[in-house]
């Protein structure tokens, strides 16, 4: 497809995406909108087309796992390259050219395959890549910790964890300045913001945390049980959990779950869906 001709401004990077599903389509709008310069690889032709007509990117109708399709999208010069088909095999080959014929380019590759994750599969680095992506997985992980906890988000591949905990009225965070209770934390923890009445605030050694306000805690991830004591909020365990749907997200939440050996699980599927949850037991049966 033909080059539309472009505003006249800087941009700032040269950016490849491979797949104009949802995620690539999004992906390419909010890239345009801050002003780089993006090229969008599809191999649906009417969605090509349709892309080709919203977006003021360069569309090359083509698979991302051929190398003349990344050539024409100009592989040889961009800065990155995000390979996000539904299809593992096209995004990790993509990413792979683009390492050989690109100039050095950050390389990130959607994947969706329970054997690229876990402590026995191939890194991003084994790949020669930069980041592998599981949208499916980072759902059900995340779904995980809700019930756990509240939102904890995980920092450097999880080495640290930034905790959300909102301070019940018996919480012992609460009667004191933070120099005060500082022998109540973890060893290896920081309070280092305070949410409350509309404010958020950095907190110093004589801060003094109230009742409701949420503090932001970054500690380790064998942590996150002492502070969920310490807030003062009900402690309540979930012990019997209702999985509607049998598909990727289904069974990596029901495989979390397993893991922690604290839940009763059952997954549902109507009868249209009768196949799939077929399928999810085989894959249940197989790991054991």
């Amino acid at each position: 497809m033909s080059r539309r001709r472009r505003r006249v401004f800087a941009r700032w990077v040269y950016i490849i995406i491979v797949g104009a599903g949802e995620v690539g389509s999004y992906l390419g709008r909010i890239l345009v909108e801050q002003d780089h310069e993006v090229a969008i690889i599809e191999i649906d032709e009417r969605l090509a087309r349709e892309i080709d007509a919203r977006l003021d990117a360069l569309v090359v109708h083509g698979s991302g796992a051929s190398r003349e399709t990344l050539l024409r999208a100009g592989i040889e010069r961009t800065d990155l390259i995000l390979a996000v088909t539904g299809v593992d095999e096209v995004n990790l080959i993509a990413c792979m050219t683009a390492e050989k014929y690109g100039k050095q380019p950050r390389t990130v590759a959607r994947v969706q395959t329970q054997y690229l994750f876990g402590e026995q599969a191939l890194s991003a680095d084994d790949l020669g890549l930069n980041l592998l992506i599981g949208p499916e997985r980072a759902v059900a992980e995340t779904a995980t910790e809700l019930l756990r906890f509240g939102e904890i988000r995980h920092l450097i591949d999880d080495q640290l964890v930034l905790l959300e905990m909102v301070l019940g009225p018996d919480s012992p965070l609460i009667h004191e300045t933070l120099a005060e209770i500082r022998s109540h934390f973890p060893r290896e923890s920081l309070v280092v913001a305070v949410q409350g009445a509309g404010e958020m605030r950095i907190p110093r050694g004589d801060t003094r945390l109230r009742h409701d306000e949420r503090a932001y805690v970054l500690t380790l991830p064998r942590h996150v049980d002492e502070f969920l004591l310490l807030s003062g909020k009900p402690w309540f365990r979930v012990q019997n959990i209702l999985i509607v749907g049998c598909g990727n997200i289904g069974f990596y939440l029901a495989q979390a779950l397993e893991r922690q050996n604290n839940y009763r699980k059952r997954c549902r599927a109507g009868r249209v869906d009768g196949r799939q949850a077929r399928a999810f037991r085989r894959r249940g049966r197989r790991r054991n």
